[in-house]
This record gives structure tokens, C-alpha cells and sequence, in this order.
């Protein structure tokens, strides 16, 4: 578990809501910039359609949260389907969003596993 620190976003401010011990969380504004490269930005889904004796897939770019307060109560910041940050944010009753989680790991402890 680690402390998952809430910051008020960066054009709009507002309180995200207060700081979590978590395992998994949704990245903020700022650790999605200092984290996630752009060409990693972008998020694919996938979706299958079965059929008897048939697959089709189909795949498209959705947005996804992030845990920073978009511009008012009610709104989230996203990154858009093309890879943008949105600071003002979506509604949070849009069901077309994704999520995309992430947890913190510990480089050393795996490199004592290793060894």
C-alpha cells in the first residue's frame, strides 16, 4: 500500500478529495505527464463479438479518468481518445470513458527476489 497523494489540478484547482492508502488508483494530471510517455498516452479497446464458429473484433481509442478534479464538482479530468489532456474535464455519469489503473512498484524489492 502506498499514500496516494490528491492535488488540486492545475489550471482550475479545486480538491480532488483527500490523500489514500491504496494499491491500485487512477494516475493524477501530474504523474500522467510525468509517467506516461505520448506515445503511450492513448488507450485501445478491444471488443469481441462471438458467434458460432466465428470472432470478430473490434477495436477503437476511448478516453480514460484521472483521479484530478476537472473544472467544477462533477467533472473529472480525462486523456482523450487522441492522447489529450482534458483539465476542464467530462461529467462523471459519462459511461464511454475507460478506466486505466495503475499501481506503484518497488524496483528493489524485486531486484532482492532476483538475486
Amino acid at each position: 500500500k502506498c499514500e496516494i497523494i490528491q492535488k488540486p489540478n492545475s489550471i482550475y484547482g479545486g480538491e480532488s478529495g483527500r490523500n489514500t492508502m491504496d494499491y491500485v488508483f487512477l494516475l493524477s494530471e501530474d504523474e500522467v505527464r510525468e509517467y506516461v510517455s505520448k506515445d503511450f498516452l492513448k488507450t485501445e479497446m478491444v471488443f469481441a463479438d462471438v458467434e458460432i464458429n466465428k470472432i470478430e473484433l473490434e477495436s477503437y481509442f476511448c478516453a480514460y479518468w484521472l483521479r484530478t478534479l476537472g473544472e467544477m464538482n462533477g467533472k473529472m479530468c480525462v486523456v482523450e481518445a487522441d492522447g489529450t489532456i482534458n483539465l476542464k474535464g467530462m461529467s462523471i455519469d459519462v459511461a464511454e470513458v475507460g478506466i486505466r489503473p495503475a499501481i506503484w512498484v518497488d524496483i528493489e524489492k524485486i531486484e532482492q527476489y532476483q538475486n
